[in-house]
This record gives structure tokens, C-alpha cells and sequence, in this order.
């Protein structure tokens, strides 16, 4: 007999595993009997699902911060762990812990760990969410409470969609870390739909990967102290191609650009990008040097 399934939350694989046939022989003087009616995902849910898809076949690693619930299996020889999660909007979630990851043993119930090395194991179309989760190699740090505001709003989902990529649907929101590379010169646009022109101000930024993006400073943003060389955390920051050039632009009331270093501190690439910062600003100061030199040398 076909399993039965859940009425909500059901995975989409198992959606699309149902047999064709909507029948079933029950074995009590074979009578036909009828499967309900199993609810169809919409096209929003199919594009959540595909694009957390995408994730769990890229292998992509990325941070969370999850509350503790409680250890829901633990074997000692391998050194493994099912951990009972939650994150900031109740949803429970199962993280599998392997023997290479480092952490302390004595989990608090109720309290806030950021971990660092997650990648998709399992998930739902419905709501985005993720029922199960991989860690096996990396860390699983308790926050401290007095900063677990700020690091839970800038944390959460982090690295999940940082790669561009042409099967994700339009209208998509990014979160990344980068470095400022150049600041363009204030401009005037003309939009056709409100027939005016507005300020719009460029920048051209760098993240860990060494890929290069635009941003575009709309409204409220283009009152930020921005420099180069700075490491910049933007949040929701709209996915936009013109033909053929990609490119980013903040949303009114919907991005958010943190400059705060204490905060950026928190993050699993600061150091890698802070990193990659110094090594820049010492490769320029040779080669001014360097230039310098042949001037007097002439």
C-alpha cells in the first residue's frame, strides 16, 4: 500500500513520486478506494523549492543562528549528533553534527548558537523553510545575548544566495559582504514611468569569491559615509539586468546597509575579507613606492 501522506508540509518529492495511478487496491475484498486529493504547489512555492534545490545540490556552506532545543540522538563511536533547532520565526529544524565539527557539549536549552558550515540536506517548498540541515564540518558557537539582536538580523539566511545565477527567478533579494572598490560621481537619471529624474550614485564593490558587482545607491542610502576599501554589509538588495549588464539596487524601506565593523566582526568571512582588504592596500603601497623610486632614480 502507497504511504500516506500529511496534508500539510508535505516535501516535494514526495509529490512528485506519487504514483500516476490514483488508485489503490486495499486488501480487504479488493475494493477500489479513491486517494484524496493531494493539493498541488503553486508557482511560487515550485521556485522557493527549486532555488533551495539549487543550494542543496551546489553543497553551497552558509551561517545561521538557531535557538537550542534539545539532542534528539547522539552516538559516541563515530561522534555524531541529531540536534532539535529553531530559528527566529518558531520554525523547527534537525541539524545533523559530525565528528569534525568543533563545539562545546554542554548545549543550553532555549539559548542562541550561531553555526557556521551549514549546508541543505532536506527541505520544504512551503515557506522557504528548511526541515533538515548538515554540519559537518565546522563550528557551533553560543552568542552572547547583549548582541544577539543585531547578529540574528544581519545572520540570518546570510550566504544562501550570494552566487548569481540565470535559473533564479527575477525580483530576488541578495544579502553579501564586500569590500568598496570605487565611489562613482553623483548622477542624474530620468525614469519613464514618473517622468523625472532622480540622484543615483554607483559604487563598485568586490566580495570573497573575487567577483566584482555594481550597487546602485537610490534615496535614503545616498546619505551614507561610504570609502573605499571599506567593508560593507548589504541586506536585501535587489537583483537587476539591463541589457545584459548585471547588476544590484537598494529598495526603499527594504535594504539595509550595515557599516558597523563590531557588527560585521560576527560574521564567518570578515576575516577572510578584512584579509583581503590589507593584502590590496600593501600590493598598492608597493607599487607606489616602486613608482616613486624610479622617479628619483631617473
Amino acid at each position: 500500500m502507497s504511504k500516506k501522506f500529511k496534508k500539510q508540509g508535505k516535501p516535494v518529492e514526495q509529490y512528485f513520486l506519487q504514483k500516476s495511478n490514483n488508485l489503490e487496491n486495499l486488501s480487504h475484498g479488493n475494493v477500489l478506494q479513491t486517494k484524496k486529493k493531494i493539493k498541488k504547489p503553486t508557482n511560487n512555492e515550485m521556485k522557493k523549492f527549486e532555488l533551495l534545490q539549487e543550494i542543496k545540490k551546489s553543497k553551497s556552506n552558509f551561517s545561521m543562528f538557531l535557538q537550542f532545543r534539545y539532542i534528539k540522538k547522539q552516538e559516541f563511536e563515530p561522534k555524531w549528533m541529531l540536534l532539535s533547532f529553531v530559528d527566529k520565526n518558531l520554525q523547527p529544524c534537525t541539524v545533523f553534527v559530525g565528528q569534525n565539527v568543533d563545539y562545546l557539549d554542554n548545549f543550553q536549552q532555549y539559548s542562541w548558537y550561531q553555526l557556521t558550515g551549514l549546508q541543505v540536506a532536506q527541505n520544504e517548498y512551503q515557506n522557504n523553510k528548511f526541515i533538515k540541515l548538515n554540519l559537518k564540518s565546522g563550528t557551533i558557537r553560543l552568542v552572547d545575548q547583549q548582541q544577539l539582536q543585531d547578529e540574528v538580523e544581519i545572520s540570518i539566511y546570510l550566504n544562501q544566495f550570494n552566487e548569481l545565477n540565470p535559473k533564479k527567478p527575477k525580483n530576488q533579494y541578495y544579502n553579501f559582504l564586500v569590500a568598496i572598490l570605487k565611489i562613482h560621481q553623483k548622477e542624474k537619471v530620468f525614469s519613464e514611468r514618473c517622468q523625472k529624474f532622480y540622484d543615483l550614485i554607483k559604487i563598485d564593490t568586490i566580495d570573497q569569491a573575487d567577483q566584482m558587482m555594481q550597487v546602485s545607491l537610490w534615496n535614503e542610502f545616498q546619505q551614507l559615509e561610504l570609502t573605499p576599501n571599506e567593508l560593507v554589509l548589504f541586506q536585501n538588495v535587489q537583483y537587476k539586468e539591463l541589457d545584459g549588464f548585471q547588476y544590484f539596487q537598494t529598495v526603499e524601506k527594504k535594504s539595509i546597509i550595515t557599516q558597523n565593523q563590531d557588527i560585521l566582526n560576527q560574521l564567518p568571512n570578515y576575516d577572510q575579507m578584512r584579509e583581503k582588504i590589507e593584502r590590496s592596500q600593501f600590493k598598492q603601497q608597493l607599487f607606489d613606492l616602486r613608482n616613486l623610486d624610479r622617479l628619483f632614480n631617473k
